[in-house]
């Protein structure tokens, strides 16, 4: 998988891997564990976008995203001088991550991606809801 670099290879290499008995398992916790050994900013930008793009209750575009890596927990305002670039977003998510060209929405890059994070949560992820919960409350007292 890591040698794809277009959407559609990445996809129909999944799709491939489906029918291999749970090889896309495999696929995917080398993946999170290749994000695990970037560097901290990379690997904590990662995990937060794949946080909110699996476990948002909608699609969110590129900009929301951002605002939402953005939020720091205990700060009093906004500041924009945290917003990461849209693409070193995605590169950190080491291809698990795609934006849509006309729409600026951000999704993950195939179905089964959503159902291995789902299932994975509790490794990955220990409190997404709880962690999205507050950095939406944070967000809105700006």
């Amino acid at each position: 998988l890591e040698s794809k670099r277009s959407l559609r290879s990445f996809e129909n290499a999944l799709n491939s891997l489906e029918n291999g008995g749970g090889s896309y398992e495999a696929a995917y916790t080398n993946t999170m564990e290749r994000i695990k050994c970037q560097m901290p900013d990379q690997r904590e930008t990662a995990l937060k976008a794949l946080m909110w793009t699996a476990f948002c209750r909608r699609p969110l575009k590129a900009l929301e995203l951002q605002h939402a890596l953005a939020t720091e927990p205990d700060a009093t305002e906004f500041d924009s001088g945290n917003i990461t670039p849209i693409d070193d977003i995605v590169s950190a998510c080491a291809g698990l991550l795609t934006v849509s060209q006309g729409t600026s929405v951000v999704t993950l890059v195939h179905y089964t991606t959503q159902e291995f994070l789902e299932r994975a949560a509790t490794r990955w992820f220990s409190d997404a809801h709880a962690d999205i919960l507050r950095t939406c409350i944070t967000y809105m007292s700006y």
